[in-house]
């Protein structure tokens, strides 16, 4: 019995973790497909910059040479219910390097603190959110 309690401890302590360590602050997470974060469960969110590129390489996959061709093609492709789901995964991509740009995101990745009553706090660098966090507390301590 001691053993599935123990397990199940360790199992849910990063969530612990994030709740108790940073009350009131959300935290978000911005990288590419090639560099996922570890401990991501400690993130409220994460976002992928470079899916908007993604994306438009697989709207435009295939298309003819011919211009008055491929904007024929590029219409169909975009009234169907299979590109009218990209094309929104492609406005929901925009928004995501908007919100990064507002937020103050300059490279990736980044991990984005951002206090209920307060300015956002970047952490450039750093895949493991674990660390990130430890980061994050040591600059909130240092300005105490």
């Amino acid at each position: 019995m001691k053993r599935c309690i123990i397990a199940v401890t360790s199992i849910m302590s990063p969530l612990v973790f994030a709740n108790a360590a940073l009350p009131h602050v959300e935290v978000l997470g911005f990288t590419t497909q090639y560099q996922p974060f570890v401990q991501a469960k400690l993130l409220d969110k994460q976002f992928q910059l470079d899916k908007l590129d993604e994306l438009n390489a697989e709207l435009s996959k295939g298309l003819p040479n011919n211009l008055q061709q491929a904007e024929a093609v590029m219409r169909q492709r975009i009234n169907s219910p299979n590109g009218r789901k990209l094309v929104e995964q492609i406005e929901n991509a925009s928004t995501v390097i908007s919100q990064a740009w507002q937020l103050g995101v300059k490279k990736s990745p980044a991990i984005v603190f951002i206090p209920t009553n307060g300015k956002p706090v970047v952490v450039y660098g750093q895949l493991n959110v674990a660390t990130a966090v430890s980061i994050y507390r040591q600059r909130m301590e240092k300005k105490s």
